[in-house]
């Protein structure tokens, strides 16, 4: 499992994190930040616009994807704001 810094390097983590106190955090909790920012990357890539007729089972795919998204987004957030290393 990478750092926060290295991952600070890669750019793969929001300006969310407040790095000076995640660094601080225990190994166990920063590698449970990182596998919720791996899983909040990883549904937002699969987050479009629904293009399709209403019903449509393309339209509830891409519903379904951003439900995903936004389950795993609320999930991140919450996790930063417990261990108080959400950015103001």
């Amino acid at each position: 499992m990478k750092t926060f810094d290295e991952i600070r390097e890669q750019n793969k983590l929001k300006e969310m994190l407040d790095m000076k106190k995640a660094r601080e955090l225990p190994d166990n909790i920063q590698k449970e930040i990182i596998a919720a920012k791996k899983e909040y990357d990883r549904t937002w890539s699969g987050v479009f616009v629904p293009m399709g007729k209403d019903g449509s089972s393309q339209r509830k795919f891409y519903e379904k994807q951003g439900n995903l998204f936004k389950a795993a987004s609320a999930k991140y957030k919450a996790l930063l704001k417990k261990h108080k290393v959400m950015a103001k």
